[in-house]
């Protein structure tokens, strides 16, 4: 989800406001709000195994706008320093292999898989159904050791693997 820009409202790439809405395997980027979450506005909801990076917002909270008690976990942003929500979150840079540029209409798309030695890989949380499920770019859903948090699955061969490409 990138690219988005929303006037003077709030939740520039996903506002989310109902008990029962999920956001889940995604990645938002590069979105732009004049209000308050860039990339993201919880008020209600669950944030699970997403990537949210690269946003803007005007009023407050470029990646997500949080509030009091939310719950997002298995999740890779800026704004998740220390794991303050949730569980198993990470706040450094996700590593994709292309970031793009720009906000908001301005966003020039890159590419969202992450390298393989990304803080997202395997470290996000195998949620019901998705064993036999597809990423974003209709690879298998589960490569490794676990899923990776994002919309995208890396592949990454285990140590002192050897391949030969003819």
């Amino acid at each position: 989800l990138g690219g988005f820009t929303e006037g003077y409202g709030d939740g520039g790439g996903v506002l989310m406001n109902h008990a029962a809405a999920r956001l889940e395997n995604c990645t938002v980027v590069g979105n732009r709000t004049m209000g308050s979450g860039g990339g993201v506005k919880l008020t209600a909801g669950t944030v699970t195994n997403c990537i949210v990076y690269g946003n803007s917002a005007t009023v407050a909270g470029n990646d997500f706008l949080l509030p009091a008690t939310p719950w997002v976990g298995f999740s890779c942003s800026p704004d998740l320093v220390n794991d303050p929500f949730g569980t198993g979150n990470r706040s450094g840079s996700p590593q994709f292999v292309d970031p793009g540029s720009g906000v908001g209409l301005d966003h020039v798309l890159g590419d969202y898989h992450v390298l393989k030695n990304s803080p997202c890989i395997d470290t996000g949380h195998l949620l019901s159904g998705l064993e036999e499920g597809l990423d974003l770019s209709g690879g298998p859903r589960l490569l490794n050791e676990g899923i990776d948090i994002g919309a995208y699955e890396t592949w990454v061969p285990p140590a002192g693997t050897i391949m030969i490409l003819r």
